[in-house]
């Protein structure tokens, strides 16, 4: 259904049942279950921009975060793209608040993009990155640069819920 998501509550629930979420590679705080989780809570109106280079992936997420309630998507084909994309939007002091990126990309990676990030001082959006590179070391490195939540491909509903449950969180 396009309202899978539509209840925070139920997306509390739904992360409350696990006992160890593979979305997350923060520490158990980062993770915690709000237990007072109203609509209110969330915030819908943040600036998204997909770093994706496999055009199904991208529209799949796109559509997924639609059905979630999110509307402000940008998108962007590679790292370079992505670079660009971040730079412009801190020129115009109008940046992205979540970053879904990719690892696996052409010209530039998802860690070239993150340290881009950090070398140029830009407002930091809260970085999720999403790719079917699972191995340890990708998951080190990524704690490493300071990243909190990681999804698996294939993307399943319920972890893109639960992670973006914390990234916009009013509180």
């Amino acid at each position: 259904s396009s309202d899978v998501c539509s209840s925070d509550l139920h997306m509390c629930r739904v992360f409350q049942n696990r006992e160890n979420p593979s979305a997350f590679l923060g520490s158990v705080q980062d993770v915690r279950p709000r237990a007072s989780a109203t609509s209110a809570t969330f915030n819908k109106d943040m600036r998204i921009l997909i770093a994706e280079d496999v055009p199904y992936n991208s529209n799949l997420l796109v559509t997924m975060l639609k059905n979630m309630g999110y509307w402000d998507i940008t998108t962007a084909a590679d790292g370079q793209e992505t670079i660009e994309k971040l730079s412009e939007a801190h020129t115009k002091n109008n940046s992205y608040e979540i970053l879904l990126l990719d690892l696996r990309m052409p010209i530039k990676d998802g860690y070239d993009v993150i340290m881009e990030h950090q070398k140029q001082g830009w407002n930091l959006p809260k970085i999720v990155v999403v790719t079917a590179s699972i191995m340890t070391e990708d998951r080190d490195r990524c704690k490493d640069l300071g990243v909190k939540y990681f999804i698996n491909k294939p993307i399943e509903m319920t972890q893109l819920c639960d992670v973006m449950l914390y990234v916009t969180s009013r509180s």
